[in-house]
């Protein structure tokens, strides 16, 4: 068995939705620094089924039944399994993982999110990822500014 490329924030059995036919499917999921990776088999790191950026996702929304990463393509569902082992982690505390993780990364979802999709898209599929920490970074600055003086922009 292969080991991860980052020392995982958290890692553990999540259902996934699947994106055509929307069944769960049980997926060991792996959530490192900077992406969420699901596979098929336990602590087996070779072959991910899904890769998901923590940089491309716009949003993360937690409910009773089911954590939701949204990203300019797609919505990714997990929710907690049905034989979920005790002391696995929770939705909570993925969804906890994954917020500081963003915030670490400087993702300000709430501006990045009002983009029209289609912006977004060909931002986030074009763009190199240290440009993207830069957009991210602008955002915070403009956002920081305006807090001071509503009625002003910062300049350039």
């Amino acid at each position: 068995m292969e080991e991860p490329e980052e020392e995982p924030a958290v890692e553990g059995w999540l259902s996934k939705r699947s994106r055509h036919r929307g069944v769960y499917r049980d997926r060991w999921i792996v959530l490192s620094r900077s992406r969420v990776i699901a596979f098929r088999d336990e602590r087996c790191y070779l072959q991910p089924t899904e890769t998901i950026e923590l940089l491309h996702v716009t949003g993360a929304t937690l409910d009773a039944n089911a954590l939701t990463l949204s990203t300019a393509r797609r919505a990714f569902v997990f929710r907690a399994p049905a034989d979920a082992e005790h002391g696995a982690p929770g939705l909570l505390e993925w969804y906890r993982q994954i917020q500081a993780l963003r915030s670490s990364l400087g993702v300000e979802s709430s501006l990045i999110s009002r983009l029209p999709e289609d912006v977004l898209a060909r931002i986030f599929e074009e763009l190199p990822t240290s440009a993207i920490q830069a957009i991210s970074t602008t955002c915070r600055q403009v956002r920081r500014a305006a807090r001071g003086r509503p009625d002003a922009m910062p300049t350039a």
